[in-house]
């Protein structure tokens, strides 16, 4: 075998590691952010929080149980740790699971924060962490559906970018019968976006079907009346069947 010969076997040898080996670590945050969120009890997540492990994953894990800890009991101190354990993980190795959610913690501050200068400088980061997140990651799913969230629910004089976050939205949708998650998200991601198109889109029909949609993959039986009521007021106003 010749020197070119053995090098372009040995690049090919050298590139399937890396994506096998880029796959398996986003596989990991996967499990570990359906984890996070499929328990809506703070008992739970609370028995999740002490560990030993410094690992990049560990300290994902860890952002987004303060997250959601901060979510569930309204404390903008929980989603500042959040912020500080997703930073950690980012700074350990940057994936697409760990950069986006940073940016979404952010957004949790925005939330909760009752200083208006403090609201705005998180935002600002949401929108940069996101933004980064799309770049490094342009074909994956996760970083465009929490950024078009942001464009399509942010005033335009605050940063957000309807335009954008349409483009965002239908990048997702295009994709979402092959996107490798879980039925529940896949009903959490398509009903957002029916309940924008119905309320602000004035797009009935769209948001219809995607709440069709959105009842096929829940599971979760307040969940399912939520889209059913969501369904039937949009149809009321011009929605077909």
């Amino acid at each position: 075998m010749n020197v070119k010969r053995l090098s372009a076997v040995f690049l090919f040898i050298l590139t399937f590691m890396v994506n096998s080996a880029i796959a398996n670590e986003e596989d990991a945050f996967r499990v570990i952010e359906e984890k996070v969120f499929s328990t809506n009890q703070a008992s739970v997540l609370l028995s999740m929080e002490e560990s030993q492990d410094s690992s990049s994953a560990e300290a994902f894990r860890q952002g987004l149980v303060e997250y959601r800890l901060g979510n569930m009991t309204t404390n903008a101190g929980r989603i500042q740790k959040s912020i500080g354990w997703l930073e950690k993980s980012v700074g350990l190795g940057t994936n697409v699971f760990n950069l986006s959610y940073l940016g979404i913690a952010h957004t949790g501050v925005v939330l909760l924060s009752g200083n208006p200068i403090e609201k705005s400088d998180h935002l600002g980061k949401a929108f940069e962490v996101l933004n980064r997140s799309v770049e490094l990651f342009p074909d994956h799913y996760l970083p465009r559906f929490y950024r078009s969230l942001l464009n399509l629910m942010v005033p335009g004089v605050f940063g957000g970018k309807e335009e954008k976050g349409i483009e965002d939205m239908n990048f997702v949708l295009s994709r979402i019968d092959t996107i490798d998650r879980n039925p529940p998200f896949k009903a959490f991601m398509v009903f957002m976006y029916a309940n924008w198109l119905g309320e602000k889109g004035k797009d009935y029909g769209r948001a219809v079907a995607l709440l069709d949609r959105a009842a096929s993959w829940a599971t979760d039986k307040k969940f399912l009346e939520n889209i059913e009521k969501k369904r039937k007021e949009f149809i009321g106003k011009g929605g077909s069947h």
